[in-house]
């Protein structure tokens, strides 16, 4: 098992999006610096978004999609600049 092969820094700046809505994607991160919101679309207008969370280092975003295995329910979107540590789904695999 090579743990580190399923990890990767990854640098945002603000506004980058680390993850979208619907999309199907296999990984979660670990945010080690700066600040991200987690949005849905508005229900009444999904051309507006709101933001249900603010998430800063230390935490972890994503994790929900690989528990359930569904498409991505809130998308990520840097608030100011940072990094994250991303981990694929086998690391994910590995760490449980």
């Amino acid at each position: 098992m090579d743990t580190l092969a399923d990890l990767e820094r990854v640098a945002f700046k603000p506004g980058d999006f680390l993850f979208v809505e619907g999309e199907q994607s296999y990984f979660f991160m670990m945010i080690e610096e700066g600040e991200v919101e987690i949005l849905l679309k508005d229900p009444t207008d999904p051309r507006k978004e709101i933001t249900v969370a603010q998430i800063g280092p230390g935490q972890p975003i994503g994790e929900f999609a690989l528990v359930v295995n569904k498409p991505r329910s809130a998308t990520a979107r840097a608030k100011t600049a940072g990094s994250a540590i991303k981990i694929s789904k086998e690391g994910y695999d590995h760490l449980l």
